[in-house]
């Protein structure tokens, strides 16, 4: 008989794009790999689906990750030298969690822009949070 035991995990962070990294006591899981449309990390801690298609005749799944363009410098710079991007939607999901009460931070920075080099495109970004299925705040970030 085979037994599969669930871990269950009291928190979970993710550099979207970037390396591993400790940053203040928090380990912070690599999301590193260039995949197109979906990715399980092999803890399987967590999971991403990216969907849509960039509009390039030459767009492969390296395109999904930016390197930072305008120099940020803190002592969590790390967070912020790479960013997953996708052209539609991305969603991460976090798998095992225990039951409880929990603090959920998202930190958002701007770090990757396109040809218009005057920052137009700053201001673009719609995110919709859920959690168990439920939204829980939409921002829009309005144009500047």
């Amino acid at each position: 008989m085979i037994s599969l035991i669930r871990v269950q995990y009291h928190s979970l962070f993710i550099n979207a794009g970037g390396e591993g990294a400790n940053i203040g006591g928090k380990y912070y899981d690599a999301d590193n790999i260039s995949s197109n449309s979906f990715y399980v990390d092999p803890t399987k801690r967590w999971a991403y689906v990216c969907s849509g298609d960039f509009l390039s005749t030459t767009a492969n799944s390296s395109d999904n990750i930016r390197n930072n363009t305008c120099g940020v410098s803190s002592p969590e710079a790390t967070l912020y030298d790479k960013a997953r991007i996708c052209p539609q939607s991305l969603t991460y999901y976090g798998f095992c969690l225990q039951k409880g009460n929990y603090t959920v931070e998202l930190d958002f920075a701007e770090i990757v822009f396109s040809k218009d080099e005057d920052y137009s495109s700053l201001g673009k970004r719609v995110f919709d949070v859920y959690i168990q299925v439920m939204l829980l705040f939409f921002l829009e970030m309005p144009f500047q």
